[in-house]
Formats: structure tokens, sequence, C-alpha cells
């Protein structure tokens, strides 16, 4: 009987090492492209010792390189956390996959009658954040070349849109009322349950009025996507 002996590589070991240097630095590669104003405000030192300690910790899962790294705002507090949930968010918003947005005229073709019930869509690529600091005005800074603004908490939460048209990200904050109506729609709610969502502090001649009114400056910043979600009551 024959048997298969197998002999010991010497060299395995140290390109093993290098392998795994090589593929760490990667990922750092990769964590630096996604976060590049998070690595500014931060320092790359300050970076790749955060981007280190997450590889260590988080072993990739993905198939691409591209996601890697979702959870790396974990590994911070107050303004970075912030910065770095922003400018993951805004990747996703550019490689979402491409919408049409609806326009008024499709919009003013809808029957009269079949508006209580009617089910708006979002935009595909729309996003909801909500910061507690001052991380999109760093981030303004930063990304323009300017120094970095000091880090604030703030009181209140910000609500901001990001959404992607015409090839460029856009985003803007949204007083409370309206991001309660966003949210609304993005559950399917009905625009009858808008109008219900905004009648605090209002009548519901008022409330109508309102959401009318939103209805047509998201239309026109392409927030809502083409096609209706049905018209259930």
């Amino acid at each position: 009987m024959q048997r298969c002996v197998l002999t010991g590589d010497r060299t395995f070991g140290p390109r093993l090492a290098i392998y795994q240097r090589a593929y760490r630095a990667r990922l750092v590669e990769a964590l630096a492209l996604a976060y590049p104003v998070l690595k500014d405000s931060l320092g790359p030192r300050r970076f790749n010792a955060a981007a280190t300690a997450y590889i260590a910790a988080t072993p990739s899962a993905q198939r691409s390189i591209r996601w890697y790294g979702a959870s790396f705002d974990r590994g911070f507090r107050g303004m970075h956390a912030d910065l770095a949930r922003w400018e993951w968010l805004l990747g996703e918003v550019f490689d979402a996959a491409d919408d049409t947005a609806m326009t008024l005229e499709a919009l003013a073709r809808v029957d009269p009658a079949a508006w209580p019930a009617l089910r708006l869509r979002l935009h595909g690529t729309l996003r909801f954040y909500t910061s507690t600091s001052n991380a999109v005005a760093c981030w303004k800074a930063l990304g323009a070349g300017e120094r970095s603004l000091p880090a604030l908490d703030i009181d209140t939460a910000i609500s901001w849109v990001v959404w992607r048209r015409d090839l460029r990200i856009r985003f803007r904050s949204v007083p409370a009322d309206e991001a309660r109506a966003l949210a609304q729609l993005a559950t399917g709610a009905s625009f009858s349950a808008l109008c219900d969502v905004l009648a605090a502090g209002l009548d519901a001649h008022g409330a109508a009025v309102r959401a009318a009114t939103l209805l047509k400056g998201w239309i026109g910043e392409g927030l809502i996507g083409v096609g209706l979600i049905g018209r259930r009551s």
C-alpha cells in the first residue's frame, strides 16, 4: 500500500502572513474610500487605528468589498458616529438602483375621487437620516476643504432626506411634520392617512392643504417615484 506523505512547506507561513497583511490593507483602503471625510476629521493615524480595530473584530461577510464597513460607525460616539452613518448613507444613495420620478402632469391625470385612497411610492433612492450632532455641517466644511468645525451635540434631533436626481446626490433637513408624513408614505399609507398625520394643530382643510403643498414640493424635487401602491382605502 502506498502512503501519501505531506511534506512541510517552510515558505507557507511567511506567504500567508504577506497575504494577511495585504488583505487587511485592502480593507483599510475600502474603509477610507467609504469614509473619506471621517478620515479627514480623525486624521490618518486615528482613522487607521480605528479601521484596524474594526477589521480585527468584524470579518468580511460580503461578496463585494464595496459593502464592507456598514457598521463602522459603532466604534465612534457623538459627531464622529453621526458622520460615519451619514457618509455610509450617501454611498447607499449613490449606488441605489435607478428609478423614475413622478411628474406633476402624471399626478394631474389621477381621478380626484381617487385621492383619499391614493398611495404614493417614494423614489427608490430616497433614504432617511437623523442627526443628533452637527455632523452634516462638519461634512460640508471638510468636503469643501475648510477646517473641521468643533463637534457639537444638539438638543433636538434633526431629520434629513437624501436622494439622487440627475446623477447627483441631494439632501435637505425636514421639519417634524414633514418627516412624519414621509415616514407614513414609506409604510404605504394613503393620502387620507397622510392628512390625518398632519392634522395636529390644523383643521381638516388646513391638513389637506398642507398635504397637497408637501406633495407638490416632493414631486418637484423628485422624491416620489412613478407608480401608485394600489388604491385601497
